[in-house]
């Protein structure tokens, strides 16, 4: 299946890059209780978003970390007995995940659909049109939710269209949806825009674009565990949730083109950006540090294991590399190159798809190398839920322009 270059602008090869304001947009969602679910949809479950072995959201949490959930008996000491398992019939877009609640996986597709697929072989349940190529999908209360150029609303269990809304946008990059109580933070390229849960009804829009139209950027809103929600694009701002007079901080801030999705990481957010580098805002007061500075090139999302962060950046000076940088001052402590997805942490390992070289496993302290699965690794980033591994993985050599389809590994047994 042939990528779409319109999934991300690319800057121009040989043209620097200039400084130009980004944005992380903080919200007052608050935490607030279990909400109804939208009409049509089933009656609620327990709270399934906080599954302990589910992957139910962009970086498997609101926080945005890039963990592994549910890893079980994967560990460094089994990972070289990863076999696969199966092998889906279909393609996930690049710069995405597939999500994981218990029996079914669900993911958006290059042809604009959005499929749930059985975790016992891969077969499809259901398949249902997205209305465009879209990001992560979100799993909450028994509905899917995908955006991209529209946002819609699926009952999980059946994939039946509970609504469709066409929120406003900007024409550079995009963005993936945050979830907390009765609202749905979604980004929208240079807009964060707030939806009701229930029927897609906009709530609030804030434009953080900077007023620079060639400006772009990606990524899903973070949620803080105050239910503060974190989007970067090109400014640092707030919108309490429901609208208030109030704004914990009104003072813009400047994170640099290109800003991928934020990653709270204890009374910090980090966001890594094109022209800015490795970045970190207070929690509580939204001031600035700029951790690396030199960190530039376009970066995937961010993971971490509490003490180091992992970052994946495409630069002209490293080439595709994995860095591992110390979370308290950005300092490098080990880098690997060659690798072109999201990095996922896996207890004490990082691992990554690293192209034509297959998945690479490193270990988290020291860089080196615990095991590799030959094969071609890029386009779905990987995902660790239930004791599994999905990511864009074939076992063979696949051409440039084609993505290798989701597949999933396990243990034996």
């Amino acid at each position: 299946m042939k990528t779409q270059r319109h999934l991300r602008k690319a800057g121009r090869a040989g043209v620097a890059v200039t400084a130009v304001l980004a944005a992380a947009v903080a919200l007052a969602l608050g935490p607030g209780p279990a909400s109804a679910s939208p009409a049509g949809a089933p009656p609620p479950a327990p709270d399934v978003v906080t599954g302990a072995g589910d992957w139910l959201t962009a970086r498997g949490s609101d926080l945005r970390l890039g963990q592994a959930r549910g890893a079980g008996a994967l560990t460094r000491a089994t990972v070289a007995s990863l076999r696969t398992v199966w092998t889906a019939p279909v393609v996930t877009p690049p710069f995405s995940e597939v999500v994981v609640q218990g029996g079914a996986v669900y993911t958006n597709t290059l042809e604009g659909t959005l499929v749930r697929l059985r975790t016992s072989d891969g077969s499809v349940v259901w398949r249902q049109d997205a209305g465009t190529i879209g990001v992560t999908p979100a799993l909450d209360h028994g509905v899917v939710y995908t955006s991209g150029s529209t946002v819609r609303a699926f009952r999980a269990s059946d994939g039946t269209l509970l609504w469709s809304v066409k929120p406003p946008t900007t024409m550079n990059g995009g963005g993936g949806i945050g979830v907390r109580g009765d609202t749905l933070a979604v980004g929208r390229g240079g807009l964060l825009v707030l939806l009701d849960k229930a029927d897609g009804a906009t709530q609030r829009v804030t434009n953080v674009l900077g007023d620079d139209p060639d400006s772009y950027g990606y990524g899903t809103p973070a949620i803080d565990p105050r239910g503060v929600a974190w989007y970067a694009y090109k400014w640092l701002g707030s919108l309490p949730v429901p609208p208030t007079v109030e704004r914990p901080f009104r003072a813009p801030r400047h994170s640099g083109n290109g800003s991928t999705t934020p990653m709270v990481l204890g009374d910090r957010v980090l966001v890594a950006a094109t022209s800015v580098g490795l970045t970190s805002y207070d929690l509580a007061t939204g001031t600035k540090t700029v951790l690396d500075p030199t960190a530039d090139g376009r970066h995937r999302d961010l993971a971490t294991d509490g003490t180091l962060v992992f970052d994946v950046t495409s630069s002209r000076a490293d080439g595709q590399a994995l860095t591992a940088r110390r979370a308290t001052d950005g300092s490098v402590v080990w880098r690997r190159p060659g690798a072109v997805t999201s990095p996922l942490v896996l207890g004490d390992l990082v691992v990554v798809g690293e192209d034509r070289a297959g998945i690479a496993m490193y270990d988290t302290a020291t860089g080196a190398l615990v095991h590799r699965i030959p094969g071609t690794a890029r386009g779905a980033y990987p995902v660790v839920a239930n004791g599994r591994l999905y990511l864009g993985y074939a076992s063979g050599t696949v051409p440039t322009d084609t993505v290798p389809p989701v597949t999933a590994f396990a243990l034996p047994g």
